[in-house]
């Protein structure tokens, strides 16, 4: 289902003129996040290696290849 309202949604959005994707490593993602993040995200669970990883490939392999 979410298949179908995406197929019949995106061709009526408009899509970016520019994106500026930022390729940081994730070690240095998870620096930057218990330097400079706020306290709720600093101490998070969800913010492992693993999870950034995950988000990582998804956006390379998947978001930034369909916004094209």
């Amino acid at each position: 289902m979410y298949n179908d309202y995406w197929n019949n949604t995106m061709p009526q959005l408009l899509r970016p003129h520019l994106v500026v994707y930022l390729d940081v490593p994730v070690a240095q993602t998870l620096q930057n996040i218990k330097k400079k993040a706020a306290l709720g995200e600093k101490d998070s669970n969800i913010y492992t290696e693993k999870y950034l990883a995950t988000m990582e490939e998804t956006l390379k392999n998947n978001y930034l290849k369909e916004i094209r």
